[in-house]
């Protein structure tokens, strides 16, 4: 056995003694083909067991052009943004899962010029590729469905989204060791324009009718605020209870800087983002379950929100203090944009690309060992959700607030 291959099986080695305790583990590799920017990705399911893959926006979902598989570093090991698309879902379906079988392989290959986020000056010489950490999944023998509760039910006067905790979903490990790869100079036309103006959110009132622009732009004055309650829980105060319920006290600085940018987008500053509320395309039209969808560019163009026409025809945000405890909010536009906003990494700086949906799985979350609270979109929605629903969110409201009971929150979709 040649060096390269001990180092790989002593890398899986304590890899897998880390995670000795998760529900099931699948190994990866990639692989750079000769004189060429594609790479190879191979998975593998090792065990003996069927492991049902969530395949929301990762490397085995298919709704999406580009959804995020890689995670690239330069020689430097600073973090490479690249282009991406994101689609938030309202709840499961069983066609939302990879039933990846026993000894089974999973390919896909990539061009890592149509994942450049800017200019792609620092995609050349030494870059380190990898593959995220992991999935939320089931590891399981025969046969496994989604349980009714998962499932959205978005019809009626107070719809609600799928009920994340239902489905039972735990932490599916990739093991996966870093791959170095010697690329060469990349092409690109100097002339061309920057990744984007400046100008912040704006509404695409040509794809947007009167009525829709409208919805559109009370949904994001509304995530304006929640952007604002989480940039004052990340700092502490009366609210940090309710910040602590989702995320440690280590993450308070990334939160908090997060929060800031998104706020400053929905304002007008940063890079530009059109909103769209046709759905052109096929992504809102594959499925009902598709509330909206983004796309943060290579390097050329504008970030792009579509909200479709389940997203649109959802309520706005309730006022504060007006749901009995324990009762759960009904989905909203307004939370389906500040999700989205999230998940721009050109705009927030960081890629977010989590799939934990809804209060009580955000929550668990936060104590996981493989995935992060911190890269989950919804665990920031949820918070700023419940920092208004109780009365700690940020201006135009000054009116009392409603803490719950014993710290305990519900499941505020």
């Amino acid at each position: 056995m040649d060096q390269h291959h001990v180092r790989l099986l002593q890398y899986l080695c304590i890899i897998l003694f880390l995670f000795r305790n998760t529900t099931a583990q699948l190994v990866g590799s990639i692989k750079k083909r000769p004189s060429s920017w594609r790479v190879d990705i191979e998975i593998t399911n090792p065990t003996d067991n069927t492991i049902s893959v969530l395949k929301w926006n990762n490397a085995f979902d298919h709704v999406t052009p580009l959804p995020h598989s890689l995670i690239v570093r330069d020689g430097q090991d600073r973090p490479i943004h690249l282009a991406s698309t994101y689609a938030m879902r309202a709840g499961m379906t069983d066609e939302d899962f990879y039933h990846f079988l026993p000894q089974a392989h999973f390919n896909i290959g990539h061009d890592l010029r149509t994942l450049v986020h800017r200019v792609p000056n620092r995609l050349h010489g030494n870059v380190t590729v990898n593959l995220q950490r992991g999935f939320k999944g089931i590891s399981h023998s025969g046969t496994w469905t989604v349980p009714p509760e998962a499932a959205a039910n978005l019809t009626g006067g107070s719809p609600k989204l799928g009920d994340f905790t239902a489905a039972d979903l735990q932490d599916i490990v990739l093991t996966s060791p870093p791959t170095s790869l010697q690329l060469g100079p990349p092409h690109y036309d100097e002339n061309r324009p920057p990744v984007s103006t400046e100008g912040g959110i704006q509404i695409d009132t040509e794809h947007c009718t009167a009525e829709d622009s409208a919805t559109a732009r009370v949904a994001l004055i509304d995530a304006g605020t929640y952007a604002k309650a989480l940039s004052l829980a990340a700092k502490g105060g009366p609210s940090s209870p309710l910040f602590f319920n989702y995320f440690s006290s280590l993450a308070q600085p990334i939160v908090g800087r997060i929060a800031l940018l998104a706020q400053m987008a929905m304002y007008g500053r940063g890079p530009r983002v059109k909103v769209s509320c046709t759905g052109q395309g096929h992504t809102c039209a594959s499925s009902t379950n598709i509330l909206g969808h983004s796309s943060t560019p290579s390097w050329l163009g504008d970030s792009q929100i579509t909200l479709c026409r389940t997203a649109l025809e959802l309520p706005q945000r309730p006022l504060p203090c007006t749901k009995n405890p324990g009762v759960q909010i009904s989905a909203t536009t307004s939370h389906v944009m500040l999700h989205l906003v999230l998940s721009l990494g050109n705009v927030v700086g960081e890629t977010l690309n989590g799939n934990t949906y809804g209060s009580g799985a955000c929550r668990m979350l936060k104590s996981s060992r493989i995935l992060r609270a911190t890269e989950n979109p919804d665990s920031y929605a949820q918070l700023a959700i419940a920092l208004w629903a109780y009365g700690f969110g940020a201006p135009p409201y000054y009116g009392p607030k409603c803490p719950p009971p014993l710290g305990f929150i519900p499941d505020n979709q």
